[in-house]
C-alpha cells in the first residue's frame, strides 16, 4: 500500500501540477513536472532525490493500450527560453507492478523549459515534448 501511495504522489502531485498524458505511438505516456519540495523529506531521502527550492522533478510513466506499465528506455533534454540545454538522466523506479522514470532538473524562478523525450522499446523509437514553467517557492 505504501508503494502505491508513493507512486500516486509522484504521478499526481498537487492539483495545480496534475499529471498529463498523451498518446505516443502505441503507448499512453503520463508525465508531470513539479518542484522537488512537493515531496516529503523522507520520500526524497528514500529515492536519493535533491529536495530544494531550485530543483524540479520530471516524472514519466508509460502504459500499453491495455493499461499495463511498460519498461522502456527514457532519455531527454530540457531547454529553457535562453537556450540553455540540460540533459535529463532518468532513473527507473519499480514499485510492485508500477514502473516510472524520474529525472531531476535545476531551475531558477520562472524558468520555462521545453522538455523533449525520446522513448525506445519494443522495436520502436518515439518522441514527445511538453513545456513547464517552474517557480521558486518564497
Amino acid at each position: 500500500m505504501r508503494a502505491w501511495c508513493i507512486g500516486l504522489l509522484l504521478l499526481l502531485t498537487l492539483p495545480t501540477q496534475a499529471e498529463q498524458s498523451m498518446v505516443v505511438g502505441p503507448w499512453r505516456v503520463y508525465y508531470s513536472a513539479f518542484p522537488s519540495t512537493f515531496l516529503s523529506a523522507d520520500i526524497a531521502k528514500q529515492y536519493q532525490l535533491t529536495r530544494s527550492r531550485y530543483a524540479g522533478l520530471i516524472n514519466v510513466a508509460i502504459h500499453s493500450e491495455e493499461g499495463e506499465s511498460l519498461a522502456l528506455s527514457v532519455m531527454g533534454e530540457a531547454r529553457n527560453l535562453t537556450g540553455t540545454v540540460r540533459q535529463l538522466a532518468f532513473r527507473e523506479i519499480r514499485e510492485g507492478s508500477a514502473i516510472y522514470y524520474l529525472a531531476e532538473l535545476p531551475y531558477r524562478n520562472e524558468d520555462t523549459y521545453r522538455i523533449q523525450l525520446t522513448l525506445r522499446g519494443m522495436g520502436q523509437t518515439q518522441q514527445m515534448a511538453f513545456q513547464q514553467t517552474f517557480y521558486v517557492e518564497q
